[in-house]
């Protein structure tokens, strides 16, 4: 799988472009809306049938279970297959100097931590922001308990599909936003992925990353939420 990146502002020709855990909570049977209540804060389900169906899949463990599978998120966000991967989003988010990472979807955080871990160890004076999002309440819950207290870190149930909060800097700040979609948008409807780009457009974030796949033929094909294509 590649990954480009580009100005966010640009997203509405790419989207056109495009178109044309094992979480305890998942394991359990799936989200309540009390466990968000407990956590104190905004996780309750968007008004979406993402939730139901995203959440099933972690719930059956349709993608796999254990570290082998991203601890429920799929081969594609095991230690493993993201080996060749991490080293380059590093370096990539160093480069472009991004102080606030939107990860939609975050998944099961099978990867991620090495990654915020190396770029603090190689930019100790200006702090990786981290704001992971995931229609699958679920795996939101499970996270939130896993990396509660740790500073830095907020985790929400989102359908990015439907808006992203306001990602552009404050005057003065300099605070520089990427969202970053991986193993996202192969999994929805074209017409929810283009707009989960143009979402991101509209946040002001500045940069998004995204995932696709090297040598995919053929054009993007329609599918059923939480089905699978090879997008290009």
């Amino acid at each position: 799988m590649s990954r480009g990146f580009f100005n966010a502002s640009s997203a509405p020709a790419a989207a056109d472009a495009a178109a044309a855990a094992a979480s305890a909570a998942a394991a359990a049977g799936g989200y309540d809306a009390s466990d968000a209540a407990a956590l104190g804060g905004p996780a309750a389900a968007p008004a979406s049938n993402l939730t139901t169906v995203f959440d099933g899949i972690y719930a059956r463990g349709a993608w796999g279970r254990g570290a082998e599978a991203g601890l429920g998120s799929g081969l594609g966000s095991s230690l493993a297959y993201t080996a060749k991967m991490r080293p380059q989003l590093i370096e990539l988010l160093l480069r472009l100097n991004v102080t606030h990472l939107v990860d939609a979807p975050c998944g099961a955080m099978a990867w991620m931590p090495l990654v915020l871990s190396a770029v603090a160890a190689r930019r100790p004076g200006r702090p990786l922001r981290y704001t992971g999002l995931d229609v699958a309440c679920s795996v939101v819950v499970a996270n939130r308990l896993k990396y509660a207290g740790r500073p830095g870190m907020a985790f929400n149930c989102a359908d990015i599909s439907a808006g992203l909060p306001d990602l552009a800097p404050e005057p003065g700040v300099g605070d520089v936003a990427a969202v970053l979609t991986r193993d996202a948008l192969q999994h929805l409807p074209l017409a929810v992925g283009l707009s989960a780009l143009r979402a991101v457009k509209a946040s002001g974030a500045r940069w998004l990353i995204a995932g696709s796949y090297l040598g995919a033929s053929g054009p993007n094909v329609d599918i059923a939420a939480g089905d699978y294509y090879a997008i290009k």
